[in-house]
């Protein structure tokens, strides 16, 4: 293979949660389960 490998350190929030909240707002609906947050690149 002579593709190159890249590597990033990333700093980063594991969350199981609601990821948005539409309060009173029937038509739309809030989406639940895991994400993550990335809050920093580290080169």
């Amino acid at each position: 293979m002579d593709k190159e490998i890249k590597i990033a350190t990333l700093e980063v929030e594991f969350l199981d949660e609601h990821w948005d909240i539409f309060d009173g707002d029937f038509e739309q609906q809030s989406r639940v389960g895991a994400y993550v947050i990335i809050h920093r690149i580290v080169k």
